[in-house]
């Protein structure tokens, strides 16, 4: 079995977690900025999407969750 590098390791996990961190904050602060009739459903039941399914919440969130106009 071969050992894994950490270096290498880090390498590719450091930016996916910030990635994935910059996609919470931005789709938290839409959804804050947004008022309830520019969100599809509940507020809160997107935020908590948003922190407990992450990052598919937040995805889902960009896709259907928000209301243009």
């Amino acid at each position: 079995m071969e050992s894994v590098d950490p270096g290498a390791l880090l390498a590719i996990v450091i930016p996916l977690a910030a990635i994935e961190l910059a996609l919470w904050a931005y789709t938290l602060t839409d959804l804050l900025r947004r008022s309830s009739a520019q969100v599809n459903g509940n507020k809160w039941a997107w935020a908590a999407a948003i922190v407990l399914i992450n990052p598919l919440g937040a995805i889902a969130y960009l896709v259907a969750g928000r209301r243009e106009g």
